[in-house]
């Protein structure tokens, strides 16, 4: 990750997971699920793998899901939904560690933090 793990990075974790905002979280995720990177990371990850569209994928419509139960009041989820939702999640973390430590993770992280910003720039 781009903060890392150990206790020592525990204020650089801080910093990045206050600064990612969830549109551009999905804006990114839609266009690595779509094969619609954005232009101007094309040149880093030419080729977009399997396992990053489906990762991306399961978070798109993860965040989906949150997003229906948290502002949704006239629909309460169903112990099947959360259970799908549990294993969707799952499923994605498995699928992280085919791509930690590769080029795509990179150019995905860096898709996540700064989509927005690359896109003003124009994509």
């Amino acid at each position: 990750m781009l903060a890392g793990s150990g206790s020592d990075r525990r204020l650089l974790r801080g910093y990045v997971a206050r600064d990612f905002e969830h549109a551009a979280m999905a804006e990114a995720c839609k266009g690595f699920a779509g094969g619609n990177l954005n232009k101007r990371l094309k040149p880093c990850l030419p080729v977009v793998s399997t396992s990053l569209i489906e990762f991306a994928t399961i978070l798109l419509e993860l965040r989906q899901s949150r997003h229906e139960a948290d502002y949704n009041i006239l629909q309460k989820p169903t112990k099947t939904e959360a259970e799908t939702a549990v294993n969707d999640a799952s499923r994605a973390f498995g699928l992280w560690q085919t791509i930690k430590g590769s080029a795509e993770e990179r150019v995905f992280l860096l898709a996540v933090l700064m989509d927005d910003r690359l896109a003003k720039k124009g994509r």
